[in-house]
């Protein structure tokens, strides 16, 4: 009897998840529109739907005259969106941002925490969960109800056990359970936990709604370069939570330091970061004369768009060392087109959305017209600028959604 009553609470939840995930795609639908969809009986969906709004997680929208002849009515059913709000936070290099958004993913409100790598892991979480507790503290003082936490960390993590084993410049610490280390102080919170670059990805599915993606290479350039691997519409972390790893390819052998321990790595080359410090190392009046112009002689001041703005006036020293950057990763995005053969590649950073250096990446991949629909294989994330900041918190929404908007934090399932 428990094993089918458990069974029975696994259907209840399997149903309200779906009601919820269609919902987040389609808007609103009608009770109706919602049985024919998910192959439930109208009796069903009423049933699950009226206990659900009487929870308050949905709400009932505008009416719609029915298209049968009998003229009924039906009414739209969409998901409350201003009772409830779930919070996180994305560790990066040396900052982290804690934000909030509605069951939808809109944004609520955002800090960001900057902090030096010396400080150390505990510091870090000490001061990461004061701010998230002040920001349930001052929703709830809304009446807004917190649902969900989630976690979005960098470098090598275990999903699962919530380990930090290798944050890559984040602090010194290795074998971290930031996971257990964060429950301690966000006592009562359902949190979820994931490799900051999957969480980003997973974040660019669910705001991308109705569009099915079924497999998708995630790739994030700006300090470093990491990526997420979409198979089946899941995220793939591999055997050893290390899956899609590219910015750790070797590309130069015996090439710079790396912050995973290793050299010549892809990111020490092409990251954003490692642009920036490239040009700085030759930067000068008489090498880099446009740059030196644009930055009034100040080399701290060099960024990444100035020196694409720099290429565009000529300074042929900074198009060599960009351009050997877009083309190493070229190669490796190249063989990965080739092994992984997926259905999107997604880019995200704002090297990407630069046209220069797009532009130069696609015609590198390219090179010899083996793609010739490269422009419909990759694609950028310049319409989501924000997705650094609600992909945590949209960890928590998933985890609502597959609970089946269970506000009761024991029904975990």
């Amino acid at each position: 009897m428990a094993i089918k009553g458990r069974n029975m609470v696994d259907i209840k939840q399997g149903n309200r998840n779906a009601i919820l995930t269609l919902l987040h795609e389609q808007g609103g639908l009608s009770r109706k529109q919602l049985a024919a969809r998910l192959n439930l009986t109208p009796a069903a969906i009423t049933m699950i739907v009226s206990e659900m709004i009487q929870n308050s997680i949905l709400q009932e929208g505008e009416v719609l005259q029915s298209k049968g002849s009998a003229g009924r009515k039906e009414i739209m059913v969409r998901i409350n969106s201003n009772d409830f709000f779930v919070t996180g936070v994305y560790f990066g290099i040396e900052q982290a941002i804690v934000s909030a958004t509605d069951l939808c993913g809109n944004l609520l409100v955002s800090e960001t925490f900057l902090y030096d790598y010396n400080s150390g892991v505990q510091f870090v979480v000490n001061r990461i969960c004061q701010i998230i507790n002040d920001t349930i503290l001052r929703l709830e003082q809304q009446q807004k109800r917190c649902v969900g936490v989630g976690i979005a960390a960098r470098g090598i993590i275990d999903d699962t056990r919530g380990i930090c084993y290798n944050s890559y410049g984040g602090w010194p610490e290795t074998d971290v359970p930031l996971l257990h280390m964060m429950e301690e102080q966000l006592r009562g919170q359902v949190i979820s936990f994931q490799q900051n670059v999957r969480a980003l990805a997973n974040a660019y599915i669910f705001l991308n709604r109705g569009q099915s993606i079924e497999s998708m290479l995630f790739v994030k350039n700006d300090t470093g370069i990491g990526a997420a691997l979409l198979f089946d519409h899941k995220v793939y972390s591999g055997f050893n939570s290390n899956a899609a790893e590219m910015g750790h390819i070797v590309v130069e052998r015996n090439g710079r330091l790396c912050r995973c321990g290793g050299r010549g790595c892809l990111e020490t080359v092409s990251s954003m970061r490692s642009i920036e410090n490239d040009v700085r190392d030759i930067f000068s009046e008489e090498a880099t004369p446009a740059l030196y112009r644009l930055v009034d002689g100040n080399k701290q001041n060099v960024s990444f768009p100035l020196i694409c703005r720099a290429i565009q006036e000529g300074d042929t020293n900074v198009q060599n060392i960009t351009n050997k950057a877009v083309d190493l990763l070229a190669e490796v995005l190249r063989s990965q087109i080739c092994v992984l053969d997926v259905q999107r590649i997604v880019l995200h950073g704002i090297v990407f959305e630069n046209p220069y250096f797009f532009n130069r990446l696609l015609e590198s991949i390219n090179y010899d017209g083996r793609y010739p629909c490269l422009s419909e294989l990759i694609t950028t994330t310049q319409s989501f600028p924000a997705l650094d900041t609600v992909c945590s918190p949209i960890l928590a929404i998933r985890e609502f959604y597959r609970r089946g908007g269970m506000i009761d934090h024991t029904a975990k399932g």
